[in-house]
This record gives structure tokens, sequence and C-alpha cells, in this order.
């Protein structure tokens, strides 16, 4: 438990330590290199601790993978697109915006993303409260990015 909220709450502080640490050393583009650098280094250890540790794991998990269709396997590509996009989309305006309005932009795009992805493809059922909330969302995104003129 307290390693998640410890991982919330630096997921928390990263665009106030972009923004006001990283901005003075390092574009947009040099630390979504850096930062994907640092994922896929730990994503592999990861994986090879896996492997040798936990072979049996591995195996299973590439089972289920091969269980996969394909629609799944689509809408997975298409919703890491969305993420990257949202992502792209939120370095090249973290300095015209706060850092609250530019987290709230790239957390909030991919989960209305999924769950339209969820109510038009999957046929998922949501109540009239939850549409309402999503496309309360997405205006509250908007009024957030809007400026006065």
């Amino acid at each position: 438990m307290y390693h998640l909220f410890g991982s919330v709450i630096l997921k928390t502080i990263d665009p106030y330590f972009r923004k006001h640490v990283v901005s003075n050393t390092l574009n947009s583009n040099d630390y979504l290199y850096l930062e994907t650098f640092i994922y896929t280094g730990v994503l592999a250890l990861i994986l090879i601790f896996n492997y040798f540790y936990k072979k049996s794991e591995i195996v299973e998990s590439f089972k289920n993978l091969q269980k996969v269709n394909i629609r799944d396997v689509v809408f997975m590509a298409i919703m890491s697109l969305f993420w990257i996009y949202t992502s792209l989309k939120f370095y090249e305006n973290e300095h015209k915006n706060s850092p609250f309005v530019n987290t709230v932009m790239v957390r909030g795009g991919p989960l209305i993303g999924m769950l339209l992805v969820g109510i038009f493809f999957y046929k998922e059922s949501y109540t009239w409260k939850q549409i309402v909330g999503i496309f309360m969302t997405i205006f509250g995104i908007y009024l957030l990015m809007a400026k006065e003129k």
C-alpha cells in the first residue's frame, strides 16, 4: 500500500519538477527521450530478473499472450497511440499551461478514450450518471485549457 502511495506522490510532483527544475537544462524532447530510456531500462531489468528467478511466470505470460485475439491487440495499440499523442501534446504545452492543467489532460485523455472504446467496441454498459461524468470531464478539460481573451 505504501509503495503505491509513494508512486502516486512522485508521479504527482513530476510536472512541477519538469517545469521548474528540468526546463533549465533539458527541452521537452530531451526529457521525453531520457524518460523513455529510463523506463525501458527498468523494464528490461525486471524482465531479466523474472527470467532468472521466476521463469515459470514468464512462460505463463507468453502462453497467455498467444491467446490474445487480434481485435484486442488492435485496441491496445490504439490506446497506446492515444497515450503517446496526449503525452506529446503534454510536452508541447508544458510551458503554456500550468502543471495541473497538463496533468489533467494527460491523465484524463486516455481515460476518456478507454471509456469510449469500452462503450462502442466492447459494448460495456454505463449508467447515465457515468456518461454525464465522461462528458463533464471532457468539458472540464476544455475549460481548464481555455484561455481568457
